[in-house]
């Protein structure tokens, strides 16, 4: 599909039943974990339209060229630019211009390494909101998958291999290592299990973090339920009512947290049904600058009011989704990357 395809402000266009499915990515090294989300996503027993939605890595086409092998959608837009000429991934902006070239009525904001457990997730997900048009489904649960058991999985999954191992939805391993073959909850005592135990730490640092701040060691943290903050399902509806995702956090954080804050005054925010599988790596990207300039931004945009910042997105922020709802469909094709262009 073109990158510069601007179409959703168009009163001529209408969306088809079923479901996009929208796959952020930044940064070279994930050819395989997209392979494996997108085999996950053909496993679905309601086929989804997919696109894989890139903020251009200098000198990789990588994620085109694996799109197109794939024969999935694919756009890209610019990256922000820091005073240095260093690139910033707006991972708002990467889903809104997925959102751009989306066809389906119902639309799911995901990440490539958060992957569906069972073949009706999308299916059930769906009925529900057809069955109540006023919801907006978030943060499914999530099981994580130790880096020690990442790259035998993402193998096994490409190929189409059965995964099995897993428990009830009620009580699923939430930590897991995969072996021959079956997802296996990890090893408890860490301690015992010093290379994959530091694999484990390592790949939940923000987690374990988070965990001494309240009181808790990380090896307690890491064992209990979670979910994908990050995903969405919603109507087209509800995420042009509500002015899609604001563009301006960097990296990624909180951008997701605004996105349902702004949801709600449109929608009846409602957990997913249906469990993911994470598949946990570094955050090494995640740096502390942008997690607290996210965390300021968020809280300044709270103190000006819902209505304000809804009214903003729609019409005063510098923006890919601003340009395009306003119609300025010249400044919006600015934002997106060409075939050709340098990165």
């Amino acid at each position: 599909m073109s990158s510069d395809f601007v179409a959703y402000n168009s009163p001529q266009m209408s969306r088809s039943e079923g479901v996009s499915v929208i796959l952020t990515l930044f940064g070279p090294g994930r050819e395989q974990v997209l392979r494996c989300a997108v085999q996950s996503l053909r496993l679905q027993s309601l086929a989804p339209e997919i696109i894989v939605s890139e903020q251009a890595a200098p000198g990789s086409e990588a994620y085109s060229e694996a799109a197109r092998a794939l024969e999935v959608d694919y756009v890209c837009s610019y990256p922000e630019r820091g005073p240095q000429g260093e690139a910033y991934f707006s991972k708002g902006r990467a889903y809104n211009v997925g959102f751009d070239v989306s066809s389906r009525r119902h639309v799911y904001f995901s990440d490539p390494d958060v992957l569906f457990l069972s073949g009706r997730f999308l299916r059930d997900a769906v009925a529900l909101l057809r069955s109540d048009t006023g919801l907006c489904l978030v943060e499914p649960k999530m099981i994580r998958l130790t880096e020690h058991g990442r790259t035998e999985f993402c193998e096994d999954a490409v190929a189409g291999r059965p995964i099995g191992g897993l428990g009830g939805p009620d009580d699923p391993p939430w930590l897991c290592d995969y072996r021959e073959g079956r997802l296996v909850r990890a090893a408890e005592d860490l301690e015992l299990r010093e290379e994959d135990g530091a694999l484990v730490m390592a790949s939940t640092a923000r987690l374990a973090e988070q965990a001494e701040g309240e009181g808790r060691t990380p090896a307690e943290a890491l064992w209990e339920p979670t979910v994908h903050r990050a995903a969405v399902l919603c109507s087209a509806e509800t995420f042009t009512a509500a002015e899609g995702f604001c563009e301006d956090y960097l990296v990624w954080g909180y951008e997701d947290q605004d996105f349902k804050w702004k949801a709600a005054a449109v929608a009846r925010l409602t957990p997913m049904p249906g469990i993911t599988l994470h598949l946990q790596h570094p955050k090494e990207y995640a740096e502390r600058y942008s997690v607290e300039r996210n965390r300021f931004l968020f809280e300044s945009r709270k103190l000006k009011g819902l209505q304000p910042t809804i009214a903003r997105d729609r019409s005063a922020g510098d923006s890919f989704w601003t340009a395009a709802r306003q119609g300025d469909f010249k400044r919006a094709r600015a934002f997106l990357v060409k075939p050709g262009d340098p990165r």
